[in-house]
C-alpha cells in the first residue's frame, strides 16, 4: 500500500502540475476582492487536481495519474473573455463554436461570454435554452451565452435576464438591433433590474453615429470622427444615469475613449453598479493606424486618438476599466479586403487574447497582478462565478501554463476561421503552452490539430432558435 503524505495518497490526483509559478494575486478565496491583495509575488508550488477541481496547493505533492513538469513556468487561472462573437447559429461559416472555442482556448480563455449579433437573434428565454444545449456540445471551453434586448422583445427581457448571464443591448447598430429611444431604454434597464440580471452594453449613441457617418462618410481616414468619442460619451452617460435611476447592474463593453473613461470614473465614485471593459486593439493602435491599414482595423466603436489610447491604458491600470475582453469578431478574408466603406467591422482576437495582454504587461502598461484582476478575477466576480478566475482549493481546474519563447505571428497560428489579422508579423514573448478546463487538456501547443476533422465529427450546429429569432443569417454589428 502506498504511504500517505500529509493524508494524501500517491495517485490520489488526476493531474499534478509540478513546480509552477503562480501570481500571489491569483491565490485568493472566493467572494469580494480583498482590500490588500498581495502584489508582485510569484509563489512556487505544485497544483493537484481531482475531479475537475483544484484539490491541493503545496510543494512536494505525491504523484498524480498525469504529471506535468513545469520547471517554474508561469501558471495563470483560466481567463474569462466575456465578449466574443462565434456567429453560431446562422453565420457559422464565419466561425462557429468548434473553431471559435479552439481559438479561445489557444488564447488562454477557459470561459467565454458569447453574443449572438447575427440573425437569428436570441431574444427569448426558450431560444436561449435551445442555443445553450446546442453550443455547449460543440465548445471546448465554458460558455456564457448572452441574450439580446431589441425593440420588439421588451416583454421577454425580464425572463431572459433571469436565465442568461447577461442581456446585450446595442444603443447603435442595424435597425433590428438598435435600442436608442429613451423610453425603450428605460424599460430595458427596469426589466433587467427587476430580474437582478446584468445588462451589457454597446454604448454608442445611435443618432450621433448616424449624423457622424452622414457628415464624414465611412472612410478610414475619418472613421474616428464618424463614429466619434462624442457618440460614446453620450451613450455612456445616458447608461449611467439610467443605472442610477433603475438600479440595474451594467457592464460597458469595449470602451474606446478618454471621455467615456471620465464618465465611468465618476460613476464609480458614486458607488453605482457600473463595470467597464477594455480591448487590446484600443490600447495598441490609434486612428492613424486605421488610416494607414484600412479595414483590417475597422471596428465598432472606432479606434480613436493617441490621447484616447493614453487614457485607456491608465484606466486599465487603475481599475476604471476593470475587465479585459477580446471582442473576437471574425469575418472572412474576402469581406475584410473590400473597400473600407463596404467591409464589415470587427477584429479577430481570440487566438491572441492572452499574448496581447502579456505583451502589454511586458511593455509596463499594467502589471501581472492587474492582468489577473482584469482578465480572470474581475470578470468572474462580475458574472458571480466564485468557482473560477482564481487558483485555490475547490476552484475549477481551469488553468493556463505560459511559455516564454519569442515568436512571430503567422496566419497558421490561428484556430479561428478568420486568418486576416492586424497582428500577423508582430513578435511576442509569451503565450499559452497548455490549457486545461476542469483538469482536461483542451489545448497543447506541442500537438497539431485537424480542426476541419473535429468540426465534421462534432454534433451539427443548431439551424434555428424557434419563434422570434428573426430573419435570414447576416452579420448586423461587429
Amino acid at each position: 500500500m502506498t504511504e500517505p503524505v500529509d493524508g494524501i495518497l500517491a495517485n490520489d490526483f488526476d493531474l499534478v502540475l509540478r513546480d509552477v509559478s503562480v501570481p500571489a494575486a491569483a491565490l485568493v478565496a472566493p467572494g469580494p476582492a480583498p482590500e490588500r491583495a498581495p502584489r508582485g509575488l510569484l509563489q512556487r508550488l505544485d497544483v493537484g487536481v481531482r475531479g475537475g477541481r483544484i484539490a491541493a496547493l503545496e510543494r512536494g505533492l505525491p504523484r498524480g495519474a498525469e504529471e506535468v513538469a513545469a520547471a517554474g513556468a508561469l501558471l495563470l487561472p483560466g481567463f474569462v473573455d466575456n465578449h466574443v462573437h462565434y456567429r453560431e447559429p446562422g453565420a457559422d461559416a464565419k466561425e462557429g463554436y468548434v473553431t471559435g472555442s479552439a481559438a479561445s482556448a489557444r488564447g488562454g480563455a477557459t470561459t467565454i461570454g458569447e453574443i449572438q449579433n447575427n440573425r437569428p437573434l436570441v431574444t427569448t428565454a426558450s431560444q436561449w435554452r435551445a442555443k445553450v444545449v446546442s453550443v455547449e456540445a460543440r465548445s471546448r471551453v465554458r460558455v456564457l451565452a448572452y441574450g439580446c434586448a431589441v425593440a420588439g422583445n421588451l416583454r421577454e427581457v425580464r425572463e431572459l435576464a433571469r436565465v442568461a448571464p447577461g442581456v446585450k443591448l446595442f444603443m447603435a447598430g442595424d435597425p433590428d438591433l438598435e435600442v436608442s429611444e429613451l423610453s425603450a431604454l428605460r424599460a430595458v434597464f427596469t426589466e433587467v433590474a427587476a430580474a437582478d440580471g446584468l445588462l451589457v452594453l454597446h454604448a454608442e449613441h445611435g443618432p450621433t453615429v448616424r449624423e457622424g457617418l452622414k457628415r464624414f462618410g465611412e472612410r478610414a481616414v475619418d472613421f474616428s470622427r464618424a463614429r466619434s468619442a462624442e457618440a460614446e460619451r453620450v451613450a455612456v452617460e445616458q447608461s449611467i444615469e439610467l443605472c442610477a435611476a433603475t438600479g440595474a447592474r451594467i457592464h460597458l463593453f469595449h470602451v474606446s475613449s478618454a471621455a467615456a473613461c471620465d464618465a465611468i470614473r465618476a460613476a464609480k465614485a458614486r458607488d453605482l453598479p457600473v463595470s467597464a471593459a477594455a480591448c487590446a486593439h484600443y490600447l495598441l493602435f490609434t486612428d492613424s493606424d486605421v488610416a494607414a491599414r484600412g479595414a483590417l482595423l475597422k471596428c465598432n466603436p472606432s479606434i480613436k486618438s493617441a490621447d484616447d489610447r493614453v487614457a485607456l491604458r491608465a484606466a486599465v491600470r487603475d481599475g476604471v476599466l476593470d475587465v479585459i475582453q477580446s471582442d473576437h469578431a471574425p469575418h472572412p478574408r474576402e469581406e475584410k479586403e473590400r473597400a473600407f466603406g463596404l467591409a464589415p467591422s470587427g477584429i479577430p482576437g481570440a487566438d491572441l487574447f492572452l499574448p496581447l495582454w502579456l505583451a502589454l504587461v511586458d511593455e509596463g502598461v499594467l502589471d501581472l497582478d492587474q492582468l489577473v484582476a482584469r482578465g480572470a478575477l474581475g470578470p468572474a466576480r462580475l458574472h458571480r462565478l466564485d468557482d473560477r478566475g482564481r487558483i485555490g482549493v475547490g476552484a475549477l481546474a481551469d488553468l493556463v501554463l505560459i511559455e516564454e519563447k519569442a515568436w512571430t505571428v503567422a496566419e497558421e497560428d490561428f484556430a479561428s476561421k478568420a486568418k486576416l489579422s492586424p497582428y500577423v508579423g508582430r513578435t511576442f514573448r509569451r503565450r499559452p503552452a497548455q490549457v486545461w478546463v476542469g483538469g482536461k487538456l483542451v489545448f497543447d501547443r506541442a500537438r497539431s490539430e485537424d480542426l476541419a476533422a473535429l468540426e465534421r465529427a462534432a454534433p451539427p450546429p443548431l439551424q434555428a432558435l424557434g419563434a422570434g429569432g428573426g430573419g435570414p443569417a447576416s452579420s448586423v454589428c461587429c
